[in-house]
């Protein structure tokens, strides 16, 4: 696919990249999908991958801003859903219009939009992905459509705090997570080896950013990522070759 013959060019492939670049290239528009970094080995981890790369930027003792923090996202194919832990809380009620708990001279922290306009979008996410929770156990759980997976079990650790969280008096309940508990859409159940925070998923039970997409066919051509590219001063520059991502 040529740059100067594509419909629309969408900005890394992430969970929003990837989401946006697959719905357009259904409807018969050609999008090509720019991604600074490339597929994550298969023992990737954090660590073993941040050094390469871009640094955020934090404010000094001095005032200025320093590149010395840690990065902001994961920079490779599929982005920060690649060495996410799972987790998949819905937004609240409150977060659309925060203003009762925030100081009155602060930013407007209201949203133009509300959760009863986001809910067909989370609950059309939540069966594309598979994610496992317990409706009911979370007293600000918004209105939802019933669970498409059974809650995962707590670990040993897990349940130590939950019990110990039951006896003071609170409320604990198991974190929603895109992993799945059972096998869902041709992704089989998590089976606990360890840890799922900074680590690619050796199993694919947990979702990533093309797991929506798993049964979507979309035309030849439609979709075409360009890894190793990045958007510097309107040049697109890239060193690696252009992939199809649709198969």
């Amino acid at each position: 696919m040529r740059a100067d013959i594509v419909d629309v060019c969408v900005i890394g492939s992430g969970a929003s990249g990837s989401t946006v670049a697959y719905e357009i290239a259904q409807h018969g528009l050609r999008v090509l999908l720019l991604e600074e970094g490339r597929a994550l080995p298969p023992d990737a981890s954090l660590a073993s991958v941040q050094d390469g790369m871009d640094t955020a930027l934090v404010k000094s003792a001095a005032g200025t801003l320093t590149p010395f923090g840690r990065p902001w996202t994961v920079c490779a194919l599929g982005g920060g859903m690649t060495l996410y832990a799972g987790i998949a809380f819905r937004y609240r009620t409150i977060d659309f219009d925060a203003r009762a708990p925030v100081a009155g001279d602060a930013l407007d922290p209201t949203w133009p939009i509300n959760y009863a306009e986001l809910r067909p979008f989370y609950e059309e996410l939540e069966r594309r992905i598979g994610v496992a929770r317990l409706a009911g156990a979370d007293p600000f759980e918004p209105p939802s459509d019933p669970p498409v997976l059974p809650p995962h079990d707590y670990s040993a650790k897990g349940r130590l705090i939950a019990d110990a969280g039951g006896r003071l008096g609170q409320l604990p309940f198991p974190t929603p997570l895109a992993i799945n508990s059972v096998p869902y859409r041709g992704r089989p159940a998590c089976h606990c080896n360890g840890t799922c925070n900074e680590h690619l998923c050796p199993t694919g039970a947990r979702a990533d950013a093309r797991s929506p997409f798993t049964d979507v066919a979309l035309p030849p051509g439609a979709l075409t990522v360009a890894l190793g590219s990045k958007l510097c001063a309107s040049i697109w520059l890239t060193s690696a070759a252009r992939i199809p991502w649709n198969g």
